[in-house]
């Protein structure tokens, strides 16, 4: 997120003072020169410090050092916005006022020059704080991460990517409830009577079994002998092609026990194509490739799969509605949804008390259905959640602490907490800040479509896109979350329109804990609020609410229609934010 902060301020460097003041103040040209020229040193040195941020971002862990130098990159940028909105204010205000005769321009023109000269001064300074992180970024150990790349000889590629008996599944087949349906549905698929090779694809939001699904469904068919040739590869978000190549021939050769070839450690696409291609020549085939996450990784490697008209399939599991549809025919597409109630209570009662269990104790009915719907049918949350009473005394004081303390931030909720991590470093910078922004939502609150996109135009979060409207371009990023399993779908109109949304309370959890370690959004629950705050939601009353140290505030969005507030608060605090977008 730290890089999606970064890049926007860029952009506002570009479009607010060097397009806008540059072109209108020509009488003032020597402090306007300097503004303009910091201005590009930042940016420049910004550009450079959104790689780190990048890599920083996508770490799964990182240490103290490495945390304190992205907070102060993110308290600069901040000041950096807050200033070029400032002026980009004060400029604005200068030409909405008519032209009143030549003392009266003097006046405003000595007035703006001293505005100029104080943010040039200003902008030294931060120049000066940004050279002196970059300088301290070597001694933190900030290296760049790998993305998906065609070729390369490092053997650590390799290591990225996880082969079946390696890989980590938080849920077991034992832990498999109510995807008897989807299992039969895919199984007749695999032995129909199409002989054409197809493409088979699993696709739901993270920790909603889809590696647990395909899982059951290979190792049954590894039972009954109906395929002759089998692989299974999960792809990683930082995988390497060739590398990718050379497991799924090492995976299919151990299976049939045969002698790899020796040309096997080739560095050559085409030549790792041709040794799949020649292996698989009249073999009836199941592949499994779980997790994709790009076009482009199921675009290399379908040149690998020949079609022998024997019946092949390739079954695929993705967080990303484009890749599934990439890969598969609509009719061969299944998504995967949250347990319906009575099945995450099957499995919730299993984890927890045993198996065979179908009810829980009477005392703890009440917290066992908080911790259900907390989980909202996500079997890999129940699974966590279960497993973790499974060894605690069932005593109600003990589940009552361990509910209050539950969050995304939680080590009982880590492997829940990784997932949807690596879901959010997936998406493109522009979606980052307007999911982020989805923070300032109740718990349960059903999100409308209009509003939502209104907010994410008014907080500049939408790039304009050609002749589209902003509206529309912002339509586009709603209907690329949702795709990617961010947003679930609440109602849809007689006319077949989306009117409104819900996020799953667990990712929602997720998106507080990030927008807080950024100071990008904050709920308001009482008390004082932090002085770097950017954005404030409020679902209470708020007459104790005091603004004055929230210098940086820049939204306010109000839930509920009875909140109160304290004329005192409006007119001292609300009045003074002229940097205030909502």
């Amino acid at each position: 997120m730290a890089e999606a902060i970064v890049l926007s301020i860029i952009e506002n460097i570009t479009s607010t003072i060097v397009v806008t003041a540059w072109t209108k103040i020509s009488s003032l040209k020597s402090p306007l020169s300097e503004v303009h020229s910091r201005l590009e040193h930042i940016k420049s040195i910004f550009s450079v410090m959104s790689g780190s941020l990048k890599d920083i971002d996508e770490m799964k862990d990182y240490n103290h050092a490495v945390a304190a130098w992205r907070k102060q990159v993110i308290d600069v940028a901040y000041e950096v916005e807050d200033i070029v909105d400032e002026y980009s204010y004060l400029t604005r205000e200068r030409h909405r006022k008519d032209f009143k005769g030549l003392f009266y321009n003097v006046i405003h023109i000595l007035r703006d020059a001293i505005t100029w000269y104080r943010a040039a001064n200003h902008l030294q300074n931060i120049e000066t704080m940004l050279n002196n992180l970059t300088n301290m970024k070597n001694q933190f150990g900030i290296f760049p991460s790998k993305r998906m790349t065609i070729g390369d000889n490092s053997s650590n590629n390799n290591g990225k990517i996880r082969r079946f008996a390696e890989s980590s599944h938080f849920m077991l087949e034992n832990d498999i409830i109510g995807i008897e349906e989807n299992r039969n549905v895919i199984e007749n698929w695999l032995v129909d009577n199409e002989t054409s090779q197809y493409v088979i694809a699993v696709w739901g939001m993270a920790g909603v079994g889809k590696t647990t699904l395909a899982t059951n469904v290979y190792n049954r068919q590894k039972k009954n002998c109906r395929f002759c040739s089998f692989a299974w590869i999960s792809v990683t978000q930082t995988c390497n092609i060739n590398a990718l190549l050379r497991n799924i021939i090492l995976d299919l050769y151990e299976g049939k026990m045969e002698a790899i070839p020796q040309s096997f450690n080739t560095n050559d696409y085409r030549h790792l194509v041709q040794i799949l291609q020649g292996f698989l020549h009249q073999k009836r085939y199941l592949i499994v490739l779980d997790d994709i996450w790009s076009t482009e990784v199921w675009t290399y490697l379908k040149n690998a799969f020949p079609d022998c008209k024997l019946g092949s399939r390739i079954i695929i599991t993705t967080r990303v509605y484009d890749v599934a549809i990439n890969a598969a025919c609509k009719s061969h597409i299944i998504e995967l949804e949250p347990l319906q109630k009575d099945e995450a209570q099957r499995l919730f009662c299993r984890m927890v008390f045993g198996e065979g269990a179908i009810k829980y104790p009477h005392d703890l009915e009440e917290l066992t259905q908080k911790f259900l719907h907390k989980c909202e049918g996500l079997p890999l949350a129940i699974v966590c959640i279960g497993r973790l009473l499974s060894v605690k005394d069932k005593d109600m004081i003990l589940w009552k602490r361990i509910y209050d303390g539950l969050n995304i931030g939680s080590t009982d909720l880590r492997n829940v907490y990784n997932i949807f991590r690596i879901s959010f470093n997936d998406l493109p910078v522009y979606l980052k800040s307007c999911l982020l922004y989805c923070s300032i939502f109740p718990e349960g609150h059903k999100i409308q479509t209009k509003k939502l996109i209104r907010l994410w135009v008014a907080e500049g979060f939408v790039q304009k896109q050609g002749s589209k409207s902003l509206e529309e371009v912002a339509e586009e990023y709603l209907n690329e979350l949702t795709h990617r399993c961010m947003f679930q779908i609440h109602r849809i109109t007689v006319h077949g329109t989306i009117s409104r949304y819900n996020i799953h309370d667990l990712i929602r959890d997720f998106l507080l804990t990030k927008s807080r370690e950024d100071n990008f959004c904050e709920m308001y629950l009482g008390g004082e609020l932090s002085g770097d705050i950017q954005r404030l939601a409020i679902s209470k009353s708020a007459s104790d609410l005091r603004l004055e140290t929230s210098h940086h505030l820049r939204s306010i969005v109000v839930f509920d229609p009875k909140a109160s507030f304290s004329n005192l608060t409006l007119q001292n605090s609300f009045s003074s934010f002229r940097l205030l977008k909502v």
